[in-house]
């Protein structure tokens, strides 16, 4: 139990992450898609600012020495993980409860909200990028 709470508390957001696994499996044995739906935007919309605060950063960082290619590299990974999550949230408002549809769309909002942190995660301070996304 040790090594797990150091391996957690070792990267800041790996808690989150954790968390996030934990909401969503909450929100799925709810079986309430209008509950998920409520929690699960504000939830995409939370991490996609907290994505746009933290790629903007990096971009004003690099104004003049980026190009193209680490522009993409900086923006399209969170903006695919917040398209593909708004996608899953989609797919569990409008499957019959715990239905494959529905459970596949839990399982997959889970995984791009917690790819939509990793991909804010990748910046630090100074606003390079990290091994924190690779991870």
């Amino acid at each position: 139990m040790d090594s797990l709470l150091r391996w957690l508390v070792e990267k800041p957001y790996r808690a989150t992450i954790l968390n996030i696994f934990l909401l969503t499996l909450v929100l799925t044995l709810a079986a309430s898609p209008g509950l998920f739906r409520v929690v699960g935007l504000l939830l995409v919309m939370l991490a996609t600012a907290h994505f746009i605060w933290r790629a903007v950063r990096v971009t004003r960082h690099h104004r003049g020495t980026s190009n193209f290619y680490g522009l993409m590299l900086t923006w399209l990974p969170g903006l695919l993980a917040c398209g593909m999550a708004l996608g899953a949230l989609h797919l569990v408002a409008e499957a019959a409860v715990m239905d494959w549809p529905f459970l596949l769309g839990a399982l997959l909002f889970g995984c791009e909200i917690a790819l939509l942190l990793l991909a804010a995660h990748g910046y630090d301070e100074q606003g390079a990028v990290t091994r924190a996304a690779a991870e």
